[in-house]
Formats: structure tokens, C-alpha cells, sequence
């Protein structure tokens, strides 16, 4: 190359591949060209040719750092859902073999076994919600509407902190333990946010660009990117279902997704999902039944699961999910607005209400101290479910590491009058819509998707009961 020296002007000059031969004026700074971007001075030739410095050009050039990050946020977040899971599971294990302890000892109904299932109920909801008061009250709801917020460029103070994370955790334990009918789905996705934000902050490789600017309180784009992937791992982290996990967080997080995003996303649910897997493969303790919903439905390459005069019904159960799920909004946010009104200075004393409310309804009713996911195991089978409203589940001998088989085996030839069972399911899915519609405004970590996905659940085999019931008539 050549150059010329008037104008204070310094001359430039490109290295040829393959050739050694530089051209240039005396004094000249002489770069060598990498790539687009960026020039470095020739006299560092020979480190850029080293392996390890073309390996660096080459992580950089296609990205893979922000795949590695993925893949290590996909992993210690589907390791932090576990252990969320299996302390709640084992509280509540260990609640409801001491009830059915004291009601086997017992001769009367509403005894020793009542007070211990309220006190219980009330117990783990106090320390639910004194971990939020106490650590951080940023990490009280789901965390969803926040994590949109974020997604559109603007910094939300403290919301992805370490303080945050320790109080998320917590109460998602207790509140689970509890009883109460939330869900884990948004709590997860903002766990998961989490532990990749204090990566990118903490963790070396990582930090440089993609730490946010505290003074333009601007968070960059290639983070932005991170945080969208990342809710991926925390919705596949919930059902163990990496693509339609990608799927749901893009509808539910993102009003545009960038198609580089989308492969991200997949990289980070996948991770999460091997590694719950080989948990699962190595444990004692099966592990998957706190993730997977699972259908014992008789399935055959040559069989329709549905008839052809099935499909208009469906469209018609289709408005009426949709109208249920309008009705739910709307007592939501009716219940949200009692709450600011009344017991805006008492969040305490809220969730000591609901608390109790939510022990005295779900004692009686065995398939109301259900977990939801265990719920959806026990309604999504093709098996006759028991028709006795009252203890008709027998849950003193089924844990959560069991439940997908044992909760939906059926009233194993017991099964009563037909009426029987649609009280049950009508039962089912009132109680969890009434308790739902609180559980979901109380000041501490809750989800709302899994208990209306419950919802669903019941109403939908109530609609497949009723029509099997009708059909068995007619024919």
C-alpha cells in the first residue's frame, strides 16, 4: 500500500494474505486488517497468529460466549428450579403425612388433623410473605410484567439483584408449601433472569459490554438479548418442554423477537432440560414428576383420537375456556383493587386471611392439597377417576415422586353413580378458581399460569365426562 504525508495524514497499509511484504512511508503506522471492525499494529503479527489468539477471533466472530453463558445460566437455573421444588415437595410431604398420621389416630373427622393442616397452611404463607418483607419486596408476583418492562430497554432498579434472587427463592418454597394455588412458571422465568444478570455482572469472561450503563439507566442490546433467551430456560425449566417453552416465553415476554434470539432461546432451554434429565437418570428420587405433565392416553399410528362430530364441540369449548379465562381476569383485578383498598397497610393480615381460607377449604377435599402439576397428572389420564368427593384420594400413600401414576389409578372398581363424579370435577374447578383469584394478589412469589392450566384441566374432563356419560346413554 502507499500513502501520502502532507495534511499530517499517517499512511496505511494492508497486509496481503499469504505474503510477508509491507509497503508503506517511513513513520507510518502499519495495520494489518482482521476483519470489518477492527486493526491491530502489524508488529503484533505473530501473537495473532497464534492457535490461541485465532481461537479468541473465533469465539468472538460467531458469538460463542454468549452461547456458553446460555448454556451455564440453563443449567444453574434448571439446578436452582430443582432444589425450589424438591424443598417445597418435601414440606409438603412431610405436612400431609402428619395429617393423615393424626387422622388415622383419631376416631373423629375435624380434630387434631384440622388444626395442624390451617396452622400449617398459615404458617408457611407468614414466611412466605416475611421473606419478601424482610430481603427484597421486588421479588413479590410472578415477575413477568417486569420482565416485559426490562425487555423493552428500561432499567429496573435492584429487580435483578442478588437479594432478590434469595427472596424469590424463599418464598416460592414456603408459598408452595403452603397450599396455596400459585403457580412456579413466572418465578422461575425471573429466577433465571437473575442468574444471568449476576453472571454477566460477576463472572469475568462475561462482564465487560454486557454490564448496563448506571447513567443513562440503558441496558445494552446484546444483554437484552441474554434476557430474553434466559426466560426461555426458566419457562422449560417449569415444564420440561424446551420448545414449547421457547415458544411461550417469545408470547409471552416479547412484543418483537429478533430471529438470532430464537436460537439463543433454544440453546438455553435445551441445557436445562439435559440436565434435568440426567438429574432424573442418576436420582432415587424421580424428579420429573415436578416438571412433566404426562397423559396416559392410549396413542397408535393408525387410530384418530377424536371423531370428525368432536371438532364443533371443541370450538364451542373453546369460547367457553375463553370466557372463564375473561371471568378469572376480572375477579383478579377485582380482588387486587379490595386489596390496595383495605389491606393496603396490612399485607400481613391479608395473607394471614387467605391463608386460613385456603386450609379450611382444601382440608376436607384430598384433590385439593394436590400440587397443580400432580392435579393436571391425575385429570389428563383415561382412567375413571374416584367418584367420593370426600377423601375420595387417597394422598397418605402417594408423595409427588409417585403421584403420576397412583393419582390417576383410577377408583380401582369403586367406582359410584355417575353424579358422583361430576359433583368432584364441578368441586375441583370452582374451589380452584375461588382460591386462585387471591392466592395470585398476595405480597409474595406467585405464579398464575399452572393453577389456571388446573383450571383448564378440570373443566375440560368435566365437558369429556359429561359427553361420555351422554354417549354411553344414547348407545
Amino acid at each position: 500500500g502507499s500513502g501520502s504525508n502532507g495534511g499530517g495524514a499517517a499512511a496505511r497499509s494492508t497486509v496481503a494474505r499469504g505474503s510477508g511484504s509491507v509497503a508503506g512511508d517511513s513513520g507510518a503506522d502499519v495495520y494489518q486488517v482482521l476483519d470489518f471492525f477492527s486493526a491491530v499494529p502489524v508488529h503484533d503479527a505473530p501473537l495473532l497468529d497464534s492457535p490461541l489468539a485465532r481461537f479468541k477471533r473465533w469465539v468472538t466472530a460467531h458469538k460463542l460466549k454468549d452461547c456458553l453463558l446460555l448454556v451455564l445460566v440453563g443449567i444453574l437455573s434448571a439446578g436452582l428450579c430443582l432444589f425450589v421444588s424438591y424443598c417445597a415437595d418435601h414440606l409438603a410431604l412431610q405436612r400431609t403425612t402428619l395429617l393423615h398420621h393424626l387422622r388415622g389416630q383419631q376416631s373423629g373427622r375435624f380434630q387434631a388433623d384440622f388444626v395442624v393442616w390451617v396452622l400449617g397452611s398459615v404458617l408457611f404463607s407468614f414466611l412466605s410473605a416475611l421473606a419478601i418483607s424482610l430481603i427484597s419486596k421486588n421479588a413479590q408476583g410472578s415477575g413477568v410484567p417486569e420482565i416485559k418492562t426490562m425487555l423493552s430497554g428500561v432499567l429496573m432498579h435492584r429487580f435483578l439483584s442478588l437479594r432478590t434472587l434469595v427472596a424469590k427463592v424463599l418464598s416460592l418454597v414456603f408459598g408452595l408449601a403452603a397450599g396455596l394455588q400459585i403457580g412456579r412458571e413466572g418465578p422461575f422465568m425471573h429466577i433465571t433472569c437473575i442468574i444471568a444478570n449476576l453472571m454477566t455482572q460477576y463472572v469475568r469472561p462475561f462482564k465487560s459490554e454486557l454490564h448496563h450503563d448506571s447513567i443513562s439507566r440503558k441496558i445494552p442490546q446484546q444483554k437484552l438479548q441474554i434476557l430474553a433467551a434466559a426466560c426461555a430456560a426458566g419457562v422449560s425449566n417449569t415444564f420440561w418442554a424446551p420448545i414449547s417453552g421457547v415458544i411461550f416465553s417469545i408470547e409471552v415476554t416479547a412484543t418483537y423477537f429478533m430471529t438470532r434470539v430464537l436460537l439463543l432461546a433454544f440453546l438455553a432451554a435445551v441445557s436445562g432440560s439435559v440436565f434435568i434429565r440426567l438429574q432424573d437418570s442418576i436420582s432415587s428420587n424421580h424428579l420429573s414428576s415436578y416438571f412433566l405433565y404426562l397423559d396416559s392416553f392410549a396413542h397408535s399410528s393408525n387410530q384418530i383420537n377424536y371423531a370428525l362430530y368432536e371438532l364443533p364441540l371443541f370450538a364451542v369449548f373453546g369460547i367457553v375456556c375463553g370466557l372463564v379465562s375473561a371471568a378469572l381476569v376480572r375477579c383478579t383485578s377485582i380482588a387486587l383493587r379490595l386489596r390496595n383498598r383495605w389491606f393496603r397497610r396490612r399485607p400481613f393480615t391479608y395473607v394471614l386471611l387467605i391463608a386460613t381460607l385456603t386450609g379450611l377449604l382444601t382440608y376436607p377435599f384430598d384433590f385439593l392439597q394436590l400440587y397443580e402439576m400432580e392435579a393436571i397428572n391425575m385429570l389428563t389420564t383415561n382412567e375413571r377417576l374416584p367418584d367420593n368427593p370426600w377423601y375420595g384420594y387417597d394422598t397418605g400413600t402417594t408423595t409427588s415422586s409417585n403421584s403420576s401414576s397412583s393419582a390417576a389409578g383410577g377408583c380401582g372398581g369403586e367406582c359410584g353413580p355417575p353424579h358422583n363424579l361430576f359433583a368432584r370435577l364441578t368441586l375441583f374447578t370452582l374451589s380452584k378458581f375461588a382460591l386462585m383469584v387471591p392466592a395470585v394478589t398476595l405480597p409474595i412469589a406467585a405464579g398464575a399460569f399452572a393453577p389456571s392450566f388446573s383450571i383448564g384441566a378440570g373443566l375440560g374432563r368435566l365437558v369429556g365426562e359429561l359427553l361420555r356419560e351422554a354417549l354411553h346413554t344414547h348407545s
